[in-house]
């Protein structure tokens, strides 16, 4: 489940029919980066968004995080709702998370210990967690076309259950492809639609990233 904090109106996604152990996020950034000058401005738009998830956070952090995974989850093991994410992973932190977590078939429940445990030792944020299922309502400013396969697995949604490695790694050229569509679609969306996108896929891209990194250790 997906919980949707305020934000801009959007159109809804269009998932029409339209027909890895790599990680290439720079090829758009330069254009991207042109259209962003073409539109101008955008800064409060990020810093409204990322407020708002603060204010979530702040707001929500003694409550249930099992039930904004959809149900079905223990939260005995708790997360740590000050984590910054500043801390690099010891060996011995390392050789425990090999022990304990299968990347290749994780479960939901097993997917929430790995981010508790992971805030615990600080080597990611809680807004890296958080980020995950509370979403700034801007994902389907994109008129996108979309495979059947892609519309059953959902496109642009990071899977946390089964083999997270390459679910990862899938989101990764998801997010690409966004951004290759966000790029080519400037000159028909609005300022701040498409700097709320701009935005929302450049963090997401940054978590992927930090995930990715850690994954790198576990695999």
């Amino acid at each position: 489940m997906q919980v949707s904090f305020g934000g801009i109106k959007t159109r809804p996604a269009q998932r029409a029919v339209y027909g890895q152990r790599e990680s290439a996020f720079g090829t758009d950034k330069s254009f991207l980066d042109q259209c962003m000058a073409a539109a101008g401005g955008g800064k409060a738009i990020s810093q409204s968004q990322s407020e708002k998830l603060k204010a979530w956070i702040e707001k929500h952090k003694d409550k249930d995080f099992g039930a904004v995974m959809g149900g079905g989850v223990s939260t005995d093991k708790p997360l740590n709702w000050d984590a910054d994410g500043s801390s690099e992973l010891t060996r011995e932190q390392i050789d425990y998370l090999k022990s304990t977590y299968d990347l290749s078939d994780m479960s939901k429940q097993e997917y929430y210990n790995l981010m508790a445990d992971l805030t615990n030792m600080n080597a990611i944020s809680i807004e890296d967690v958080v980020s995950q299922f509370v979403k700034p309502v801007v994902p389907g400013v994109v008129m996108m076309s979309v495979s059947q396969g892609d519309t059953e697995r959902g496109m642009g949604d990071f899977n946390k259950y089964g083999n997270l490695y390459e679910n990862l790694l899938q989101y990764m050229k998801d997010l690409n492809y966004m951004s290759e569509r966000l790029a080519y679609s400037h000159s028909s969306m609005d300022s701040a639609a498409f700097f709320a996108f701009k935005d929302y896929l450049s963090d997401e891209k940054a978590m992927a990233g930090r995930f990715k990194s850690i994954f790198d250790l576990l695999a």
